[in-house]
């Protein structure tokens, strides 16, 4: 086995697609456990230093509204062919990030 080492923008591309993803899951999971729930909204942050105090801090990157209606269009037979950060931004949603992955602090959806 040979390890190779990931370019900065690779892994930013990968931790951006993981994001996504977990959004996705927390979501399906969310819709799944009762049909009495009509839309979610959901967060996603980061735990960072402060840069002014060097405290850890919740730091938001991401937040999405997904009413039922919309998430049933996603084709959950044909996953392969999904990309999570295109199926995010097919809903109403919160987000600063950059071709390459990098993510700037947002104030979430209330």
């Amino acid at each position: 086995m040979r390890l190779k080492k990931f370019s900065d923008a690779a892994r930013r591309r990968l931790y951006a697609a993981h994001i996504h993803s977990v959004l996705l899951r927390l979501i399906g999971e969310t819709f799944r456990t009762s049909e009495a729930v009509h839309e979610v909204i959901a967060p996603g942050y980061s735990q960072r230093p402060d840069p002014a105090t060097g405290s850890i801090r919740d730091q938001y990157l991401i937040s999405v509204k997904v009413p039922r209606m919309a998430w049933r269009e996603i084709d959950f037979f044909n996953l392969e062919q999904v990309d999570p950060i295109e199926a995010i931004a097919r809903f109403d949603h919160v987000r600063e990030m950059t071709k390459t992955g990098i993510f700037r602090r947002i104030d979430p959806m209330e």
